[in-house]
């Protein structure tokens, strides 16, 4: 049995103001035996109307335990489903498989064609 799996998680919209200590013990709680590395949290645009604060986080674990539960989860979040983590019964965070954020590659932008350099 391997603890070696890693995983980043995404909750999208925290409106609470937490601690990543606070986050990462959460997680831990919630999966025993998953080890968390980092928790970062990014502050989103406060929309008009919104009651408070909101950040969407980014939760990284260095390892993830191989037990009945955890596989479950696992198994859950790779299906493009989500999750469910209760911090303070009845609150609870919805979580996602983070997806990398995908850069477009612009085209040449140059003042000269890239080929004139090239040609005598």
């Amino acid at each position: 049995m391997t603890d070696s799996r890693k995983v980043t998680l995404c909750i999208p919209r925290v409106v609470e103001s937490h601690t990543t200590q606070f986050i990462k013990n959460a997680f831990e709680r919630a999966i025993p035996r998953a080890k968390v590395l980092n928790v970062t949290m990014v502050n989103k645009q406060q929309k008009e109307g919104a009651k408070g604060p909101e950040s969407r986080v980014f939760v990284e674990f260095s390892s993830w335990p191989e037990t009945d539960k955890a596989n479950f989860l696992w198994d859950r979040i790779h299906a493009s489903s989500s999750i469910k983590v209760v911090y303070a019964y009845p609150k609870f965070w919805k979580c996602f498989l983070a997806r990398p954020r995908v850069r477009v590659k612009r085209a040449w932008q140059g003042g000269n064609d890239v080929l004139s350099d090239f040609v005598e």
